[in-house]
């Protein structure tokens, strides 16, 4: 497993911020697309989590609460209109213990989304899920200078199974379009999978860096969940 701070170094000396502007667009079946728009903080569109009416009929349910006392068809994230890029130092735990959208007591130092929630299988059927991110649009090689933290648990009913996954995505790793395809079979009825995310322009480390070529880039990512065939990996 992989933390933020086993990847990226504290700075040695100041250097420019990057401006951009952050927002969060999620839409279709399970469907998860990042937006990041240019310095001017420009972005169109609502910020959702959504599920298709096959979705819902499967069985497959979305929700911020992990009671799932609300479900929902619709999950609503608030975009940010201005960001920086930053040094990864996050309260893990603050963030993962608070279900939808994380914010800071001072929300005009957070330059980054950070997202709980969870979905469960409330139908009768086995079915296997599959997700990959995409980078569906890069303006400047904004992508390279991006890292998308992901946390995955899973439950089986209140009983949590097996250690949690996490790891870090980012363009800069994969070098293409595809940063991550992660298949999850075998999700049974009642299961269910939390996912924390944090999403940041990441301003020091060796791989994943922001550059001033970047100034006022763009980025569009798409992630998305299916279901499909096939095992883990």
């Amino acid at each position: 497993m992989m933390k933020a701070s086993d990847l990226f170094k504290q700075p040695k000396k100041s250097r420019k911020k990057l401006y951009t502007g952050l927002g969060l667009l999620i839409t279709g079946f399970l469907s998860i697309v990042f937006v990041f728009v240019t310095i001017y903080g420009q972005y169109t569109g609502n910020y959702l989590i959504t599920l298709t009416k096959d979705a819902r009929e499967k069985g497959i349910s979305i929700s911020e609460d992990s009671e799932f006392n609300k479900e929902e068809s619709i999950l609503k994230i608030q975009p940010l209109t201005f960001t920086e890029d930053m040094i990864a130092s996050f309260d893990y735990e603050a963030i993962e213990s608070t279900n939808g959208q994380y914010f800071e007591t001072d929300g005009s130092k957070q330059h980054y989304i950070a997202y709980t929630f969870y979905i469960r299988n409330l139908g009768k059927e086995v079915v296997n899920l599959e997700y990959n991110i995409v980078v569906m649009d890069d303006y400047k090689n904004l992508a390279s200078g991006t890292a998308v933290w992901v946390k995955r648990t899973s439950y089986k009913g209140d009983q949590q199974i097996g250690e949690p996954f996490e790891t870090i995505y980012s363009k800069a790793y994969t070098n293409k379009s595809e940063i991550a395809r992660v298949k999850l079979a075998s999700f049974k009825p009642n299961d269910v999978y939390k996912f924390t995310m944090i999403i940041w322009l990441n301003g020091e480390g060796e791989d994943i860096i922001t550059t001033a070529d970047m100034l006022g880039g763009a980025l569009k990512l798409e992630w998305v969940f299916r279901i499909t065939d096939g095992e883990n990996n």
